[in-house]
């Protein structure tokens, strides 16, 4: 029996008017019709938010596919173990440039990918032979786009023919550099930062003037 039905005998059963029971029918209808319609609002609102939910899901994992196609993970490498040559990557001593044949420097630098990739990684390579032979912190990579390709970029193009091996020659001849005076430890970020390249190169850090800065 329907909720109106069930109302209509009862009201019956009261002694109700004819007219009562009429009213009392149409309110109970207006107000199941408005029930029906506030549960499916309710309906479509969930299946909207359904809908939103599941299409922000497609969305992450797009994106994390995305990433994962085009990211390299982070590997442990020794501070002094020399860089390995892997799989096309974001890691610039790996990226999609041909190997170097001989030593490149900074008189190769021009405004062109491939050549700023071949300057960028004989410079990181050099760096991780002095690191290894001092006991100085390697680097594992220098990406695209990073400060320490910006600097490293830019001390390139400042140094003369044979600027890599002169700055090299440099550290290792200061005490100071090599971290045999304190606690300081030469690190390659430090070295091409612009006054820190400055001062190695006009001498600053050179044995006769490390021996004023222990006093």
């Amino acid at each position: 029996m329907s909720l109106v039905a069930q109302m209509v005998d009862e009201l019956a059963a009261a002694g109700a008017a004819p007219d009562v029971i009429a009213i009392a029918v149409r309110a109970l209808a207006k107000a199941e019709t408005a029930d029906a319609e506030r549960r499916r609002k309710r309906a479509e609102q969930k299946a909207k938010e359904r809908a939103v939910a599941r299409q922000s899901r497609d969305m992450s994992r797009d994106k994390v596919a995305t990433v994962a196609a085009t990211s390299l993970p982070k590997k442990e490498t020794s501070p002094h173990t020399p860089l390995k040559e892997k799989t096309p990557s974001l890691n610039l001593f790996e990226a999609n440039a041909s190997n170097v044949d001989g030593p490149v420097d900074a008189c190769d630098v021009i405004e062109k990918p491939k050549k700023n990739f071949e300057a960028l990684k004989a410079f990181g390579e050099a760096w991780n032979q002095l690191a290894g032979a001092l006991h100085l912190p390697a680097i594992d990579e220098i990406k695209t786009g990073s400060t320490r390709e910006r600097q490293a970029l830019a001390r390139l193009r400042e140094m003369p023919a044979n600027g890599i091996q002169e700055l090299i020659a440099r550290i290792r001849g200061s005490p100071y550099l090599r971290g045999e005076v304190n606690s300081f430890r030469v690190s390659f970020d430090w070295i091409i930062k612009p006054s820190n390249y400055q001062k190695i190169m006009e001498g600053n850090y050179e044995d006769r003037k490390v021996t004023t800065l222990r006093r």
